[in-house]
């Protein structure tokens, strides 16, 4: 017994090394192959066999096991699909690509769509020709050797020897602790391509920044692209590695041309250091539009009749879908948006982040106030839930307006400006009244004609005395100017200011001995305040403006005595005309803002916190966004 079992293993050695094994199929020695016949729709779409030598034509003959091809073509999305070969059998595939959003494929002939016998040789103009191209193989020898490696902007995962269509590809090399690496890598038909990745040490925190400063952490961002463009939305100091931040929640934003944005929440800890490593996804499709509106949501109440932003509503969820690969490409905790706008090319900007809507653009689970804009028509908001891991999309129908607003705002021209660089734009404002003053709220720049900033919403605050206020937002799209044009309303009649007790109706040119004698009242106005004695402070300093009326200390302190004696109208009044005299210092913006707080009038209080952080006092207008009173 025991010769025979000896005698059969040999046999069995002997017919695995005379049939050979396969790493993508089963053993197949003396079973009979089967058939593969390929449908595509479009039928000239070009089909490639993976991870096996063959080249695909239909009918190709195969050894029984398990197969994957990739599906391509023009304005199509690329499709992988997985099938199993039965031994005698013909297995029929069929494979329909999805357009491309915002393309229109070309319809096929006839003669495209005929299909052509396995035996027929391709002609020059058949889909066999591509797939008979001779596939390269890649190798990557990386440092150290358990670094994830990965082909960016295809699905198959990476391993050694891939083969891969001749071109460029760019290549991924990441490990905790190390510097991640992105390279190209070049792809020859028939050929090896090794490249060779050392990824270095991470360094260790600089001592020059410590964390040992109470209620403040420390952030860094790791992108890749290593030059891609983060910033710190709503604070102004410009971000760099080892930012200093109070210990509250911010929202990051990261771009770079040729890539997807990424729009993240990041939570900064008292005294800890916060590290994000961001990869941004390169675009498929440089310039792809948004796709048309198929289905238009009912049109919304509002009735256009001011210019302003228009209180959010809810719009209506065409569909929710939890798609299918999503989570390849967003980070954990984000969602996608998609808006069906009508009418096309409308202006959206999503309040919260304060940046410029891009299509199918990804973000942080939550709550989203959407903003759209488009002359001709009324301004509209939407409120967006965005979930984890899910597209949500939108349909939103902007109504027309009915009749012009004595106050109007609208944009009235775009044009190209090729002498910016990056993400940066221009904004010019036409107003009426023409010396109408301007002031971009969240930015510490003073608005001037041209000014360059940032793609992305900016509101705008406009004034002019005699008529009602206006605020607006306008967008700013990269190596573009645009320009705004603003119509204020005429405010309603207001009786001239009464002079208070003691004062000349007009002032008159004041002597040496009057200004000296006006800053004595002054000190003792400021004495008499810190024993207690509002009243009598009051007399002193209205004694001390009618000896000089131009004495500013003297005016901001009187408003403070009537807004400690209740005497509203006349604490504004001081406010207004201590800022004509001194505009250039924040203190009176800073009172008169308290003030319009105390009046509960948010609008004009806010205006005043931004005015003055143009004035390089920003504690009240952080406060109050930390108060939630302004944006």
């Amino acid at each position: 017994m025991r010769p025979l079992a000896v005698c059969m293993r040999s046999l069995l050695l002997l017919a695995i090394v005379l049939c050979g094994i396969s790493l993508h199929a089963p053993l197949a020695c003396a079973q009979e192959e089967g058939t593969l016949m390929v449908k595509t729709d479009p039928a000239n779409a070009k089909v490639r066999l993976l991870y096996v030598k063959p080249k695909f034509v239909q009918g190709i003959k195969l050894a029984p096991g398990n197969y994957m091809i990739d599906v391509q073509a023009d304005g199509y999305e690329t499709t992988f699909k997985e099938f199993s070969i039965a031994a005698g059998k013909t297995t029929a595939v069929e494979v329909v690509l999805k357009p491309l959003p915002g393309t229109t494929p070309a319809a096929q002939t006839p003669a495209e769509t005929a299909p052509k016998p396995a035996d027929e040789s391709p002609s020059p103009a058949s889909p066999g020709t591509a797939d008979q191209e001779p596939l390269g193989q890649l190798f990557v020898e990386v440092a150290p050797g358990d670094a994830t490696i990965r082909i960016l902007s295809i699905k198959p995962k990476f391993q050694q020897g891939i083969e891969l269509a001749p071109g460029t590809y760019r290549i991924n090399v990441t490990k905790a602790g190390y510097v991640s690496q992105e390279l190209p890598a070049e792809i020859k038909p028939r050929e090896k391509t090794t490249i060779k990745v050392r990824l270095e040490k991470e360094a260790a925190p600089k001592q020059e920044l410590p964390l040992n400063r109470k209620g403040y952490g420390r952030l860094y961002v790791d992108a890749i692209p290593d030059d891609a463009d983060i910033r710190v939305l709503r604070i102004k100091p410009v971000f760099e590695q080892g930012i200093e931040l109070k210990a509250d929640k911010y929202t990051i934003d990261i771009q770079k041309d040729g890539y997807e944005k990424q729009v993240l929440r990041v939570d900064i800890k008292d005294r800890e250091a916060t590290r994000l490593n961001v990869t941004l996804v390169p675009l498929a499709t440089a310039d792809a539009p948004a796709p048309p509106a198929e289905t238009p949501a009912p049109a919304n109440d509002n009735n256009g009749s001011t210019p302003v932003v228009v209180p959010p509503v809810e719009a209506t969820v065409v569909s929710t879908t939890n798609q299918t690969g999503a989570r390849d490409a967003m980070a954990p905790g984000h969602g996608k948006l998609l808006l069906n706008m009508t009418p096309p090319e409308v202006e959206a900007t999503i309040a919260e982040l304060e940046v410029r809507y891009q299509h199918g653009m990804a973000l942080p689970v939550g709550n989203y106030t959407i903003h759209f804009l488009k002359e001709g028509y009324a301004d509209h908001s939407v409120r967006a839930s965005i979930q984890d891991g899910q597209a949500l999309t939108l349909d939103v129908t902007l109504k027309p307006e009915t009749a012009p607003a004595a106050s109007s705002f609208s944009r009235i021209k775009e044009v190209d400006a090729p002498d910016l660089k990056g993400n940066i734009g221009k904004l010019f404002l036409e107003t009426s009244p023409p010396d109408a003053a301007i002031m971009v709220l969240n930015i510490k720049p003073k608005f001037e004609q041209g000014i360059e900033l940032k793609s992305g919403s900016y509101r705008l605050d406009i004034r002019h005395d005699g008529y009602e206020p206006m605020r607006v937002v306008v967008v700013i799209a990269p190596r573009k100017a645009v320009t705004y044009r603003v119509v204020l309303q005429p405010a309603a009649e207001q009786p001239a200011p009464i002079p208070q007790k003691g004062e000349p109706a007009a002032p008159s040119p004041v002597s040496t001995q009057q200004a000296e004698q006006a800053k004595a009242r002054l000190q003792e106005g400021r004495t008499l305040l810190e024993d207690g004695n509002a009243q009598g402070a009051l007399e002193a300093l209205s004694a001390a403006v009618t000896l000089d009326p131009s004495l500013v200390d003297a005016v901001i302190l009187r408003a403070a005595v009537h807004t400690r004696l209740e005497q509203f109208d006349q604490a504004l009044e001081d406010y207004n005309r201590a800022i004509k005299l001194a505009g250039k210092t924040p203190h009176a913006f800073l009172e008169r803002a308290k003030l319009n707080e105390t009046l509960q009038r948010p609008d004009a209080a806010c205006y005043d916190y931004w005015m003055a952080c143009s004035l390089d006092a920003c504690d009240g207008i952080r406060d109050a966004q930390k108060r939630g009173l302004c944006q």
